[in-house]
């Protein structure tokens, strides 16, 4: 780790501050970046990419690549191990992240090692829909 990694800057604080206030979220760099000039806080779109880079590379960000063409996001996870045995439903309206423990996506996990030989990386794994907040 270099020195480098490790100086704290007012406006790394307030990246990572934001970052653990919105968990429940996957933010882009470009939102990180609305949010900072919010703040007054000019900072940017790649030094805050090697900053949440950083972070994914430390563990405490988990990087979602949603789709070709679509922008990384990005969500603090300090857990990272918890986060690994549970799935993520995201609302497409509000961009809500769920984490749900349920008996039956197991079920789904283990039919598709036992009768396919595939194994899920549940961490990776993101279902759209609708929260029922925006229902």
């Amino acid at each position: 780790m270099t020195t480098a990694n490790t100086y704290k800057t007012k406006q790394r604080e307030i990246i990572l501050n934001y970052l653990k206030d919105n968990s429940d979220k996957h933010l882009t760099i470009e939102s990180i970046g609305n949010y900072l000039d919010s703040q007054n806080e000019k900072v940017g779109q790649t030094t805050i990419y090697r900053y949440v880079n950083f972070l994914v590379e430390e563990g405490l960000v988990r990087k979602y690549i949603i789709g070709p063409g679509q922008p990384a996001c990005f969500q603090y996870a300090e857990n990272s191990e918890e986060c690994e045995k549970h799935y993520h439903l995201k609302c497409n309206d509000c961009k809500k992240v769920l984490h749900v423990n349920c008996k039956i996506f197991k079920n789904v996990e283990e039919h598709l090692e036992n009768r396919h030989n595939f194994e899920i990386d549940s961490s990776k794994l993101l279902i759209y829909g609708t929260c029922n907040e925006c229902r």
